[in-house]
């Protein structure tokens, strides 16, 4: 039985909470990680919509006390495709996340024929970066700037001054499997 699971920071990617726990638990792999997460080492770490949320529950749901619908609401980015699906369609990509099969998600949610192509590699703001190290110790993913198109964050200085960040791609995800922590 897992002791361990790390809490999500607000806004964060369930692929970066689970980057996090394999840092944390200083595992020798990461198909271990996902073995000890899922059940399962063949289970692909996708930074959007994940699927297997209901087995990840089962082996972490104890520590976090979250259900696999609010993991995908609250950690994917299902909630940004999900108005432009249709009712049908959401239902059944959302029982693809929650379930152990995964393989068609994207196709199914119309994306992999979409000429809107899905950003290739995670974002981040490096002010919001800095702000996560020096309140948390650590870097995560955060949910919103993985959205398609989303180029700038809006930041807040100490001063109260209202910057526009620049978001720069330091970790391609093509390099599927991996997990990267921020």
């Amino acid at each position: 039985m897992l002791r361990y699971f790390p809490v999500a920071y607000d806004d964060e990617l369930l692929y970066s909470q689970i980057a996090r726990y394999n840092r944390h638990s200083c595992s020798p792999g990461w198909k271990q990680t996902l073995s000890e997460l899922f059940g399962s080492r063949t289970v692909a770490a996708v930074v959007d919509l994940p699927a297997h949320l209901g087995q990840l529950q089962e082996h972490t749901g104890h520590i976090t006390r979250q259900s696999a619908h609010d993991t995908l609401w609250r950690q994917t980015l299902f909630p940004v495709y999900a108005p432009f699906l249709g009712p049908d369609l959401t239902d059944r990509v959302k029982q693809s996340m929650l379930s152990g099969y995964g393989g068609d998600i994207h196709t199914r949610a119309g994306l992999s024929a979409s000429s809107v192509k899905r950003p290739d590699r995670l974002k981040v703001c490096p002010e919001c970066l800095n702000e996560q190290l020096q309140k948390n110790g650590e870097a995560y993913w955060q949910r919103l700037f993985q959205v398609t198109g989303v180029l700038f964050a809006l930041y807040t200085t100490a001063s109260s001054e209202l910057l526009l960040c620049l978001m720069f791609q330091p970790i391609s995800t093509t390099t599927q499997q991996r997990l990267h922590p921020s």
